[in-house]
């Protein structure tokens, strides 16, 4: 069903499979993509995150569901994904991309610092990873407020993304006001 792009097909027989064992990793990445490729990204990410840490998918799994967690702007279990893909797999620098990513556009400088200088001590770095460390201080963003945004809506009494936004609506009202 895979190989013939049945998506349909595909997640009937990935649903049987865990009727008849439902800790079997395979079926549950065959079911993940089945829905990701269906648009059911949801479910997609509620498959992927039963991949044990120990399978041989676990890598590539984890990380197709960080990105689906950052499509779905659900940032928090984004980050405790990647430190959990990170604590598996020290070098895989897609997972500190992402962290630092998160961490400048919600304003976290003391964890995007972290991760750039732990992502260049595991020589899991990028050259982004410099640009942040020296830069954090002093990044500007012209989509920090609408990411944050967004990101107060899955997570609303979320403090952090409360203030990172009026950060932001801060900034570019004081920018804007100084071009006038």
């Amino acid at each position: 069903a895979s190989k013939s792009r049945d998506w349909q097909k595909l997640e009937e027989v990935s649903r049987k499979w865990l009727s008849w064992d439902e800790s079997n990793a395979d079926a549950w990445v065959f079911l993940a993509t089945a829905a990701q490729e269906k648009g059911d990204y949801e479910l997609a990410v509620d498959c992927l995150g039963k991949i044990p840490d120990e399978h041989s998918e676990f890598v590539v799994s984890l990380s197709n569901r960080i990105d689906l967690l950052m499509r779905l702007n659900r940032p928090l279990d984004a980050e405790r994904d990647c430190r959990r893909l990170l604590r598996v797999a020290p070098w895989f620098r897609k997972a500190y991309s992402i962290l630092r990513f998160y961490y400048a556009m919600a304003l976290d400088r003391k964890r995007l610092i972290e991760t750039a200088r732990t992502a260049i001590k595991m020589r899991a770095d990028l050259p982004t990873a410099y640009y942040y460390l020296f830069m954090a201080y002093k990044l500007k963003t012209r989509n920090g407020y609408d990411l944050n945004t967004q990101w107060r809506k899955e997570y609303p009494e979320n403090e952090r993304f409360e203030v990172a936004q009026a950060y932001y609506l801060a900034t570019s009202v004081t920018q804007k006001t100084l071009l006038d």
